[in-house]
């Protein structure tokens, strides 16, 4: 945790600032010091072996994870389930990687869960396994190496000294450890190239797997693997490659705001900011190319959005890694309720590289206000029963009707009984301030407030409020725990907003010095015409239909056919014509599965909206919307 020296100390569990006796705490296994168990978990038994892939000078194994999915290509990566499972890709939290996308190995599965949650344990955890590569054709002549970029730490916790990150060659018939890297300090992606030289190696069926070891306790103790090449005809000197590549948004088009209400938007449609992005050279050569940005509309396919599009001009010299600034575009009309999309791209024959010359990020005018980029770096929680909020700046007073918080599953320590304490199901109390003091309480919250997971990583759950509650232009959004365990809420250093973040010191507010964000975001009543329509093809492609509509009485009926994105949450939501949520439910189902609900008995006959929101494990949300009439028994 090196990069909070200069103004935190570390504690048993994690740290605290200095001159207080309660403390914020990032989640660390730092001073623990639970016994080391190192535990081998055996590989789920296999029904069907990895495919074998023909790779070649050619047609080199490679793959950077810039594709935008969250779970590794099936294509290139063979999938193991069972007591270990394979890492997951993040956007964000990797401190500068060659380009967008890096796979994060820590004690979390593919699902976003601890893989110990009953005890402090450590061992073995992510395991990441090529396919067979059919290395058959080629000798040890043909100077063929692995080639990969690997980080410690990133934005988040930073491995121990006893922690490692492993790379095994793997044959029919031996596995050989062909490096090892050691934890104890942060550090910035580094190049390691591995020749693949024995004679043993030049099989059909050799592999190659990546396996970290550390915390098996939560999102600890990070490794972040990019860039992964197997090389042919290539000396370990050379390092560099004809590619680049945008790699993140460094400043925001709704600056300080990944997302806001579209009402407080149009209160001030000035808001809307000039944005910048990363760009990154992996090449020898100077690159010159037209750098696009543009805006568009892409979930719900109305065309009331205005389409802004500018390009750069740049220049990269060999190995820099650059900014390029696109303008306000204030003058924009955003008339309409809806999630919006920023691509910016280079063109396809600017590298060698195509796949990841574009970077997609999004966001939202709608009912959200939002900080934070959608991926937690850490989880924040105080050691004492106290409160802590994020400040939110409104353009206009408005309603408040929910709040949505995405918790970092979170293993504490109890010094005293030595046990580890899960902190699923924990209460909490969900409080809104108009000051920032921890008396002025403006609302309250304490039933069903309880800590969520989810089985998808970085997942929000909403938590409606009581009673719609009105709020002046400034407001504090937090909670406040009822006991000394850090309740583990989602913490993104993607972008530094410390002057908006506050928490209870004996009394007083003061605001943290972490350089990141809580992440909570606060709904608003909408006040603007949700979208009534979308195409039957949509409708078909999200493969959810309600049945009878009219709906006769207050039961409801939805199907979805047969070979439609797999397994997997299934959300549905009610909304009056003005967008506000009236009733909502989530279930797990499956392709052919039907489902029935009871409407509250409340409703009256008329027209809704009803909206589908579907994500299966690690995959993309997918929305759609309908009208239904409702009718009278």
């Amino acid at each position: 945790m090196g990069r909070f020296a200069t103004c935190l100390a570390f504690t048993f569990l994690g740290l605290w600032i200095h001159g207080h006796a309660q403390s914020p705490i990032l989640q660390s296994d730092a001073g623990w010091h639970s016994t080391y168990v190192k535990r081998s978990l055996p590989l789920a038994s296999r029904t069907n072996g990895p495919d074998t892939l023909s790779i070649s000078p050619q047609n080199p194994f490679f793959d950077d994870f810039s594709s935008g999915e969250k779970r590794v290509s099936t294509s290139r990566w063979f999938h193991i389930t069972g007591e270990r499972s394979t890492p997951v890709i993040s956007k964000q939290e990797a401190l500068q990687p060659p380009s967008v996308g890096a796979v994060v190995f820590d004690g979390l599965n593919e699902y976003g869960l601890p893989y110990e949650t009953t005890s402090l344990d450590r061992g073995k955890a992510d395991v990441l396994m090529t396919h067979y590569l059919d290395l058959a054709p080629y000798a040890p002549a043909d100077q063929v190496s692995l080639r990969f970029f690997l980080q410690a730490g990133g934005y988040g916790e930073i491995p121990e000294a006893s922690d490692s990150f492993l790379v095994y060659f793997l044959t029919p018939t031996d596995t050989v450890r062909t490096y090892v890297a050691t934890g104890g300090s942060s550090t910035p992606f580094q190049q390691v190239v591995i020749p693949i030289n024995q004679p043993d190696y030049f099989v059909t069926q050799f592999q190659v797997m990546f396996e970290n070891s550390g915390s098996l306790n939560g999102h600890l103790d990070l490794w972040h693997l990019d860039y992964v090449r197997i090389e042919f005809n290539r000396s370990a000197q050379a390092l560099d490659y004809p590619d680049v590549a945008p790699v993140r948004l460094t400043s925001l088009p709704l600056f300080p705001y990944t997302a806001i209400p579209l009402q407080q938007y149009q209160a001030s449609p000035t808001s809307m900011q000039g944005f910048s992005v990363e760009i990154n050279s992996l090449s020898s050569n100077n690159v010159s190319a037209d750098l696009t940005g543009k805006i568009s509309d892409p979930v719900y396919g109305n065309a009331f959005v205005p389409v802004f599009e500018q390009s750069n001009f740049l220049t990269l010299t060999p190995g820099q890694r650059s900014t390029s600034t696109f303008p306000a575009f204030s003058d924009q009309n955003f008339s309409g309720i809806g999630i919006y999309e920023f691509m910016v791209s280079l063109p396809p024959n600017a590298d060698a590289q195509p796949e990841n010359n574009s970077l997609t990020e999004r966001f939202r005018l709608d009912s959200l206000m939002a900080y934070d980029d959608g991926e937690a770096d850490g989880s924040f929680g105080l050691n004492v029963p106290l409160g802590f909020a994020s400040e939110f700046n409104l353009q206009t007073p408005d309603s408040m009707t929910a709040v949505w918080i995405s918790f970092v599953p979170t293993v504490n320590y109890n010094p005293v009984s030595t046990q580890a304490i899960y902190m699923d199901e924990r209460s909490f109390r969900f409080r809104i301030w108009d000051d920032p003091h921890p008396d002025s309480i403006l609302y309250e919250q304490v039933r069903d407030m309880k800590v969520l997971y989810d089985s998808v990583p970085n997942y929000f759950i909403r938590y409606a409020l009581t009673n719609t509650q009105a709020v002046p232009t400034k407001i504090w959004v937090g909670l406040q725990q009822l006991d000394s365990y850090p309740i583990g809420v989602g913490y993104d250093f993607s972008y530094d907003h410390d002057s908006y973040t506050y928490w209870d010191s004996l009394g007083n507010w003061i605001n943290t010095r972490l350089g990141g964000t809580l992440m909570i975001r606060p709904e608003f009543k909408n006040t603007f015409p949700v979208p009534l329509s979308i195409s039957e093809e949509q409708l078909a492609e999200e493969g959810f239909e309600i049945y009878p509509n009219p709906v006769v009485g207050k039961t409801l009926n939805i199907s979805r056919p047969e070979g439609q994105y797999g397994s997997g949450k299934y959300t549905g939501i009610l909304l009056d014509l003005s967008g506000r949520t009236l009733f909502q439910f989530q279930q797990f189902l499956s392709p052919g599965e039907s489902l029935s609900r009871q409407l509250p008995d409340n409703l009256t006959p008329g027209l809704y909206l009803w909206q589908h929101v579907f994500q299966s494990p690690g995959g993309p949300l997918r929305f759609s919307r309908e009208k239904i009439l409702i009718q009278p028994n």
